[in-house]
């Protein structure tokens, strides 16, 4: 490691003149060349001692860069710098409706289901249509949503939580789950949780959807909640302006994670870290398992609405019609700044594509690719 770390070093000090395949090739001042055999898999180690720009900048001088830069340890550094940083990135534009507020999104594979005021309908992004149109949708508005399986669960402003079938938008599932609104639903296998004016958590039982328990903490209203992928954990985000973590099998509070100055709009959890978006403008990361913050962002100039993490990436949309991206390994640092045209309601990544759903029904899709 000392040896990689000198020529990697000595590499990208500024005296390379020429790299191969075979061989790395510097000069000094004196004229003197020096010559060293570099196998592509000690390129490769090399490489990824370096700064994600570093390979960036040098990914395109010969082809066993170019070739180590595609290798799957370094491709997510290379996209941080050289495919994020692209100032020629242009978006496809979808219009999911012509008239009408989104306010809940949930995406599962190809297809996006949105709701609003008297609807739900699930567009497909491949035929670029709606393969679905739920029945029996209530007037008011439908203020969060969620796939489990082939079922459609929708929380409206009255409290209820509706379901539809989602190959045939037939309406399935019906049940009383808050007195005043529920803002938030999330999937936790054997249950489900919701959250929203009462100023608590409830834990349904799926299929009879009796309720199974009542989490109480928060002293406003439970506005968003996200599950680990195995939903041993639940987090909960509050107009309290805080972010909870429950132990669902013990239903147990296991952290209480003070911070934010204002109501937390949106949360994901990736792998141990937790994002948290806010009202008082800022991202904040948290350890799942520490409950401690890691680091906090301030690229935004308005209210978060949606934010979504993946490995050392992240992704935020806000009011002020702006999709950020940043690298959330270091503090402070914005890798790319998109406009849109209207609020963002949803944004998620898959490590190629940002995607992104407005409050005016439109879906954006950039494609960061590495090898576009």
């Amino acid at each position: 490691m000392p040896f990689l770390a000198t020529v990697s070093k000595w590499l990208w000090c500024g005296t390379t003149a020429k790299v191969s395949t075979e061989e790395v090739v510097p000069t000094t001042n004196s004229k003197s060349t020096r010559r060293w055999d570099l196998p592509a898999d000690i390129v490769t180690e090399i490489m990824a001692l370096l700064p994600g720009k570093k390979i960036a900048q040098h990914s395109c001088l010969c082809r066993v860069w170019s070739m180590a830069a595609k290798h799957p340890k370094l491709k997510q550094k290379t996209l941080l710098e050289k495919s994020w940083r692209s100032k020629d990135v242009s978006p496809m534009v979808q219009k999911l409706m012509q008239n009408g507020k989104i306010c809940g999104v949930a995406q599962k594979d190809v297809e996006i289901a949105v709701g609003g005021p008297g609807f739900v309908r699930v567009w497909n992004t491949e035929t670029r249509s709606v393969s679905t149109t739920c029945q029996d949708v209530p007037y008011f508005e439908i203020s969060c949503i969620r796939w489990i399986g082939e079922l459609i669960l929708g929380g409206d402003s009255r409290g209820t939580i509706h379901g539809w079938d989602a190959s045939t938008g037939k309406k399935v599932v019906q049940f009383e789950a808050d007195i005043y609104v529920v803002c938030a639903i999330e999937n936790l296998g054997n249950v489900l949780a919701s959250g929203g004016g009462e100023q608590s958590i409830k834990l349904w039982k799926k299929g009879d959807w009796v309720l199974d328990k009542t989490l109480q903490g928060h002293t406003h209203r439970v506005c968003v909640l996200a599950g680990t992928t195995g939903g041993e954990r639940l987090v909960s985000g509050s107009c309290d302006a805080s972010v909870r973590v429950w132990d669902v099998r013990s239903r147990k509070c296991l952290h209480v994670l003070h911070g934010h100055m204002a109501t937390v709009s949106s949360l994901t959890v990736c792998g141990d870290v937790i994002a948290s978006g806010s009202e008082d403008f800022t991202v904040r990361l948290w350890g799942l398992s520490s409950g401690q913050c890691i680091r906090s962002f301030v690229n935004h100039k308005d209210w978060l609405g949606c934010v979504d993490l993946n490995g050392k990436l992240g992704v935020s949309g806000a009011w002020d019609k702006t999709v950020k991206v940043w690298n959330a390994a270091e503090e402070e640092e914005c890798l790319q700044s998109l406009n849109v045209s209207s609020i963002p309601q949803k944004v998620w990544f898959d490590g190629e594509k940002l995607v992104a759903v407005t409050s005016k029904g439109e879906l954006w899709i950039w494609d960061f690719s590495i090898d576009r």
